[in-house]
């Protein structure tokens, strides 16, 4: 049976592809708002990509596109990456941006392995059909989004209330979750442009709930919890997995991309 054929993602602004060498990047392109994507369904994208792999099944090189919201209110920007795995379990594997919050392994429903219960998916590229939009279309000079210009230390203190209670905050972060004091303040950063987004756009997720501050907070920091000690070794675990699934199907992705 002939696959569907899908968009040529790579070609669509916003869509294109992320180089895997340069990780600094791929955290900026997973919050740029340089542009808005489509809030979808995790659960609904599940069941067709389910009955779509069921009558197509996956092979390394196919294409896919991991998706990943935050707090429930945002869409980040889809990754569109190739399968260049398939474990025995036949889990596709996936090397994308989104990583450090979920596995690279995925069930053939598009669900995460390693957080099945979180913000992170896939569908098959021939199914995402989302163009992106120019987030600075959509943003009215005014608001302070998460794309907007840095705020500097002085501003976040005064946001804190104080430059007491924001070194109190960078502290934290420092002593219970192991940032040095530049990702910390990073952090700090990072939350209050959350907070302010989210302010523009009348305080609430997309499940109409008050989103707080502390909220803001409690998301980000969960993230945060395992430390880096535990990433590592969850990374390393996955390498391993990685490493036995692409010395079966390399000669597939060789075949089909060349090189």
């Amino acid at each position: 049976m002939i696959k569907p054929k899908g968009l040529l993602l790579h070609k669509i602004p916003g869509l294109e592809l992320i180089s895997d060498d340069d990780p600094a990047k791929r955290g900026r392109e997973r919050h740029s708002r340089k542009y808005t994507y489509k809030l979808r369904d995790k659960w609904e994208d599940m069941e067709v990509t389910k009955a779509f792999y069921d009558e197509y099944p996956p092979e390394v090189g196919d294409l896919v596109v991991v998706l990943h919201t935050a707090s429930g209110y945002q869409m980040l920007r889809p990754d569109v990456k190739p399968i260049i795995a398939i474990t025995k379990q036949k889990r596709l594997v996936v090397d994308h941006i989104h990583e450090a919050w979920a596995g690279k392994s995925f069930w053939r429903t598009g669900q995460n392995c390693k957080a099945p219960r979180g913000q992170c998916w896939l569908v098959p590229a021939e199914l995402y059909r989302d163009i992106p939009k120019d987030g600075s279309a959509q943003r009215s000079p005014d608001i302070s989004a998460p794309s907007s210009p840095d705020i500097s230390v002085g501003e976040m203190a005064a946001k804190y209330g104080g430059a007491k209670q924001f070194l109190e905050e960078v502290k934290v972060l420092m002593e219970d979750y192991g940032l040095t004091q530049e990702e910390a303040q990073d952090e700090l950063r990072c939350e209050l442009k959350s907070e302010a987004f989210i302010k523009s756009r009348g305080g609430k997720d997309w499940l109409d709930r008050t989103v707080t501050r502390k909220s803001i907070q409690n998301h980000n920091r969960h993230f945060l919890q395992n430390g880096k000690a535990r990433k590592d070794l969850q990374m390393k675990r996955e390498s391993e997995m990685i490493s036995k699934g692409q010395a079966r199907g390399y000669s597939r992705l060789k075949n089909r991309f060349g090189g």
